[in-house]
């Protein structure tokens, strides 16, 4: 459970790695649920820019019923996960305690995942892993107080 709570903490955050790339970026949009309303929401994170110490700078917009809220923060070489970790973890998804699932995109592109779930603070949190940018291809969470957030992957760019 404690590597599991490690994995839901950094994923949101995650920047994938075919090695990182400046330009890495990803498009997720959903809905964010409260009782019956249910409100557009969409996370577009992007890697600015690297630093000389092996970090990387990455700019993240939260945008919900039409209100947007934009950050920065820097994330190190250990925070970042990669490609090549998430194509594993879907390799051997069953062995890690997921469930092999396809997502397809807008685009047409169908998605190798590793479905992976737990409950942490009394909120039940799906994510979906795979070999992009971010390495989220969808994630879900509903929480104690009723409050239920879907997010699907919609595209991403791998930087150069």
């Amino acid at each position: 459970m404690k590597a599991f709570s490690l994995l839901i903490a950094g994923l949101m955050f995650t920047v994938s790695a075919h090695a990182v790339k400046v330009g890495d970026m990803a498009n997720l949009s959903g809905t964010i649920s409260n009782g019956s309303a249910s409100y557009p929401a969409t996370l577009t994170m992007k890697v600015t820019s690297a630093n000389s110490d092996g970090t990387f700078n990455v700019s993240s917009s939260v945008s919900v019923m039409g209100q947007t809220q934009e950050s920065t923060s820097v994330r190190s070489a250990t925070e970042i996960g990669d490609e090549a970790q998430a194509a594993d973890l879907v390799a051997n998804c069953a062995a890690k305690g997921g469930i092999n699932e396809t997502i397809t995109l807008a685009s047409g592109e169908a998605l190798n995942t590793c479905k992976l779930s737990g409950v942490q603070n009394g909120a039940v949190t799906v994510i979906n892993v795979a070999a992009v940018p971010f390495l989220n291809a969808r994630f879900q969470q509903a929480s104690s107080a009723g409050m239920t957030t879907i997010l699907t992957l919609q595209s991403y760019v791998r930087g150069n």
